[in-house]
C-alpha cells in the first residue's frame, strides 16, 4: 500500500514536487501540507501507541487480523442478489422491533456521550497519577490493618481461653470446698 501511495503523491504532485527542497517549502508556505504517506504512517505510529497502552483496544486489532480475510471474503446473502426484494422487505419488516431498540440503545448512547465529554472527566489521567501514591499507601495500611485485626482476634481467644479456664478452676474450688463443707458438717 506504501508503494502505491507513493507512486501516486509522485504522479500527481505538482512540476518541481520531487525536489525536497520544494516540500519543505510547501510545508512552511502552506500549514499541513505533508505527504499523504507521512500522514499515514503519522496515524500508523499513533494507533501502535494506543494500541500498545491499551490491551483491549490491542486484542481486537489482533483479532481484526487474524478474521480480516474471513470478514471480505464472507459473501452477504441480502446483497448477492440470491434473494428478491420482497424477500429482503420481509427480512427488513421481521426485525422491525430489533432495529427500533437499537435506534433507542444508539439514543441512549448519544446522550451519554456527554457525560463522558464533561468537564468533570477531563483530566481524569491527571487525577489517577495523583491518586497512585494514596492507592498505594492504602494498600499498606490495609495490610496493617489486617494484620492488627488478627492479632486482636488472637488477643481475645486467649482471653476467652483464660477466663475458660479460670471459670473451671472457680467451679473445681466451689465443687472442693462444697465436698469438704458436706464433710465437716457430717461429723
Amino acid at each position: 500500500m506504501e508503494e502505491r501511495v507513493l507512486f501516486l503523491e509522485r504522479a500527481l504532485a505538482p512540476a518541481g514536487a520531487q525536489d525536497p527542497a520544494y516540500a519543505i517549502a510547501e510545508q512552511s508556505t502552506r500549514p499541513g501540507f505533508e505527504s499523504v504517506l507521512a500522514t499515514v504512517q503519522t496515524v500508523q505510529a499513533k494507533l501502535r501507541r494506543i494500541a500498545d497502552d491499551r490491551r483491549a483496544i490491542a486484542e481486537f486489532l489482533q483479532k481484526y487480523v487474524s478474521l480480516k480475510d474471513l470478514l471480505q471474503n464472507q459473501t452477504n446473502e441480502l446483497d448477492s442478489g440470491g434473494l428478491d426484494a420482497t424477500a429482503k422487505k420481509e427480512i427488513v419488516l421481521a426485525a422491525d422491533e430489533e432495529i427500533l431498540q437499537a435506534a433507542e440503545y444508539l439514543k441512549e448512547l448519544d446522550g451519554l456521550k456527554g457525560e463522558v465529554n464533561s468537564n468533570a472527566l477531563n483530566g481524569l489521567n491527571a487525577y489517577m497519577v495523583a491518586l497512585r501514591p494514596i492507592e498505594v499507601q492504602q494498600i499498606e495500611q490495609s495490610k496493617i490493618s489486617s494484620k492488627m485485626k488478627e492479632r486482636f482476634i488472637s488477643l481475645i481467644n486467649d482471653y476467652n481461653n483464660y477466663v475458660s479456664t479460670l471459670s473451671q478452676v472457680f467451679l473445681h474450688y466451689d465443687n472442693l470446698i462444697s465436698t469438704l463443707e458436706r464433710e465437716f458438717s457430717g461429723r
